[in-house]
Parts: C-alpha cells; structure tokens; sequence
C-alpha cells in the first residue's frame, strides 16, 4: 500500500495534515504532490480520486483506492 496526498501552499489544514503525517512521508509510504509545484499531475489525481485539499488517498498494492480523506 502506498499514499497520495495533494496539497496546496496557503491551506492551513493541509500544513497540519502533513505535519501529523511527516514520518509516513519521511519513509515514502505517503508521497506529498503539491498543486502550486505540479498543478496538472495534482489536478488529475484529485479527479481521479474525488479529492478536495488536502486530499489523502490509500492505494491498495493492486492499484485500487482502498481509503481516502477528501
């Protein structure tokens, strides 16, 4: 399992959700894709996936979206 989260540079609760998730990120089981650095791959995972920000999705080892925050 692995996860995604979007996140965005002036959102607040995004900081907060990345601060709570830091050594899940240190370890690179959470990767962080921030919307002002990579706007269209953000876009497109937050379609994907229906996510709002900060946006978390679990994805399952076969590729299917298995939990997520919106």
């Amino acid at each position: 399992m692995k996860g995604i989260m979007v996140v965005s540079e002036g959102c607040q609760p995004c900081h907060t959700l990345q601060e709570e998730l830091k050594d899940l990120i240190a370890s690179g089981e959470v990767e962080v894709i921030s919307l002002e650095k990579e706007p269209e791959r953000a876009a497109r995972t937050m379609q994907q996936y229906e996510l709002g920000l900060p946006g978390l999705v679990i994805i399952s080892n076969g590729g299917q979206a298995i939990a997520k925050v919106a």
